[in-house]
């Protein structure tokens, strides 16, 4: 057994510097002198910003929104239609925005009077909707959980993933969910600090497999731009941690340069092949397209890749081999989960 760290020293390498004496007074505390008193402030200031710890009647009022919120939730509806245990391997495809598209989302979003992060995830919702035609999608949605300066600027692991419940109908239009997607993202974030785990335990989910949500939609809009004097570099992403089953990313999106916003699919090999992964990115970016070019109803766009209507019509509703993966690409074997072949629920609408 590796033995855990004193809890002066598990404090204090939160708020290690470069500075040496810093580093002496972290060697004499982890002798066992006694730790200063803003040993463990860093951590504090991350969970809840003020250097306390967040108080009780915010955590029951948290509590209460996420358990009155997710009253009555049933399996949320995915693109593979089944479960798998989280894998850090995956299958990435990635693409970007044509800047075209990137214009008329970014239209989109101000008729809603919100922005481009919340006209994508109405679109991801969309898009699980024509691919399941579900009623209710119930989306994943990374969040920092530091809601202060002192939050962002301290030291430590404290970001959660809060489910979106999200009611789309064939009717509506890409501006309609939008603001669906940014009143209840907004809602969220005010009680963002209430972990998933909890939620999942008090909805009684934990160790039965069902899940509190379905695909993750990630907004990641920071600059991704590297200038060294007159070099330029590019930062980019390799992973975004475990995937539960299927994970649309997006990055950068700079205002005033257009064709700028990543888009990543990260699937679990688990649940769905490479070749799957390739093809939700390019169905996903295709149905977008065609959500934000009018006002085009949800259920009456344009979602299949050419040539896939017709493979439709004469092999059924499947949008993908009938058999599922048979190893990830890492290890080449199977992380775990029922082999069960599985079906796209196809709409009637146009291709």
């Amino acid at each position: 057994m590796v033995p855990a760290l004193p809890p002066p020293v598990a404090g204090r390498l939160l708020r290690l510097r470069r500075d040496p004496q810093d580093r002496r007074a972290l060697h004499r505390r982890g002798r066992g002198h006694p730790a200063g008193r803003g040993a463990a402030r860093p951590a504090a200031r991350a969970a809840g910003g003020g250097g306390r710890l967040p108080l009780l009647p915010a955590y029951a009022a948290d509590q209460a929104y996420w358990e009155e919120r997710f009253a009555g939730h049933t399996e949320p509806a995915t693109l593979a239609g089944r479960t798998a245990p989280p894998s850090w391997g995956h299958h990435r495809a990635t693409a970007a925005l044509d800047a075209d598209v990137e214009a008329e989302l970014r239209a989109v979003a101000r008729r809603a009077r919100s922005s481009w992060p919340r006209a994508f995830t109405a679109a991801v919702a969309a898009y699980v909707h024509r691919m399941t035609g579900a009623a209710e999608v119930v989306l994943g949605f990374p969040v920092g959980v530091r809601e202060s300066a002192a939050a962002q600027n301290a030291p430590g692991m404290v970001a959660n993933i809060v489910p979106l419940r999200l009611a789309v109908r064939g009717d509506m239009t890409l501006e309609e969910l939008t603001g669906g997607a940014a009143a209840e993202i907004k809602a969220a974030l005010r009680h963002q600090r209430y972990r998933q785990e909890e939620l999942g335990h008090r909805l009684r989910l934990t160790g039965t497999g069902r899940r509190l949500y379905g695909p993750v939609v990630n907004i990641m809009p920071f600059d991704y731009e590297l200038r060294f004097g007159p070099s330029l570099g590019t930062m980019r992403n390799l992973s975004n941690g475990p995937v539960l089953d299927l994970s649309i990313a997006s990055y950068g999106g700079h205002p005033r340069r257009l064709g700028t916003i990543g888009v990543d699919v990260d699937a679990n090999p688990a649940l769905y092949t490479a070749e799957e992964a390739a093809v939700h990115l390019d169905r996903f970016l295709h149905l977008t397209a065609r959500l934000v070019s009018g006002d085009t109803p949800i259920g009456r766009a344009g979602l299949l890749l050419p040539g896939e209507r017709a493979r439709v019509l004469t092999r059924g509703d499947s949008l993908a081999p009938r058999t599922a993966p048979t190893s990830s690409p890492a290890s080449g074997r199977w992380p775990g989960g029922p082999r069960t072949p599985r079906r796209w629920w196809c709409p009637a609408g146009p291709g």
